[in-house]
């Protein structure tokens, strides 16, 4: 005996209307290939307190703090304390004091050492910072 076609239809029919529409498929985690290599340890100069060890026309005594959310905090001993931002601005940074925006370059950077070249008006400064809390006398070495 042969069923005809159209009770085979409407059954399937009312099936997908009472289990409703397919599922969407689960969304894939995003995963790295094996073969990435792990990021490598980079010396940062972020959240740490530097110490101006040597630079023409910036008085020795002054630190700076590079804070993580882009703030910048320049004060000394002898001075009113000044709150800039900086951001990263390619291989360099952009610093901002007093709503005055200089191109920084990174000269060097190391656990010991912290070297830019601010371009300001005039002449660019070139600015040697150590660790705040490392002796004053070894800075000069």
């Amino acid at each position: 005996m042969r069923i005809p076609s159209w009770p085979v239809l409407a059954v399937v029919a009312v099936a997908t209307l009472a289990c409703g529409a397919p599922p969407a498929p689960a969304p894939v985690a995003a995963t790295a290939p094996a073969t990435t290599p792990a990021p490598v340890a980079q010396v940062s100069f972020v959240n740490r307190v530097w110490r101006v060890a040597g630079a023409d026309g910036v008085a020795s005594d002054q630190l700076y703090v590079f804070l993580s959310g882009g703030t910048l905090v320049i004060t000394s001993a002898t001075g009113t304390p000044m709150v800039g931002r900086w951001a990263h601005a390619g291989p360099g940074l952009t610093m901002v004091e007093d709503d005055r925006e200089y191109t920084t370059d990174i000269l060097s950077l190391t656990g010991d050492e912290f070297r830019i070249r601010s371009h300001n008006p005039g002449q660019p400064v070139e600015i040697r910072l150590v660790p705040a809390d490392r002796d004053p006398a070894a800075a000069t070495r």
